[in-house]
């Protein structure tokens, strides 16, 4: 009776396409799953995955790492928008905002509070040093990829 919204635009670096497809996938197809499981009563739990950087603070920091994703069709600020919603719904949610996502594990998951992994040195505070492939958030190495395979265990723990 959980519903796990993993939905996202694919990105064609054609930058009206990209807007067009971030508004239709990652704000109003995820806002309209939101409001159809409200009108069902969904009796379980709503997970939305969305994106790392999604969150207030990065919106208001604009670090390169948010500047160079939000890039892509402005899907960052799509996706803030939609978990917006599901906060505002009367369902019970929870929100995933993973990193990059890669083929081989590159550690175990690490999990913090909302807008804990926003890419500076403090990130890496109280953590073991995590060997970071990604270009978005090599700075601080303590948050960096997941590959789907971790994401989807964390979606049904």
């Amino acid at each position: 009776d959980d519903i796990v919204c993993d939905i996202g635009f694919v990105p064609t670096f054609d930058s009206e396409a990209d807007r067009r497809a971030a508004l239709a996938v990652d704000r109003d197809g995820v806002i309209a799953l939101v409001e159809a499981a409200e009108r069902a009563k969904l009796p379980g739990r709503f997970v939305l995955v969305s994106s790392l950087l999604a969150g207030e603070v990065a919106a208001r920091d604009k670090t390169t790492s948010y500047r160079m994703l939000n890039g892509l069709g402005g899907v960052l600020d799509a996706k803030r928008v939609s978990e917006a919603r599901l906060r505002e719904s009367t369902l019970d949610w929870t929100i995933l905002r993973p990193g990059v996502f890669v083929d081989a594990p590159q550690g175990g998951l690490v999990v913090g509070g909302e807008d804990r992994f926003l890419s500076t040195s403090a990130d890496a505070r109280g953590l073991d040093r995590v060997s970071c492939k990604s270009p978005f958030f090599a700075s601080s190495g303590a948050a960096c990829a997941i590959t789907r395979s971790q994401c989807a265990e964390a979606c049904v723990a």
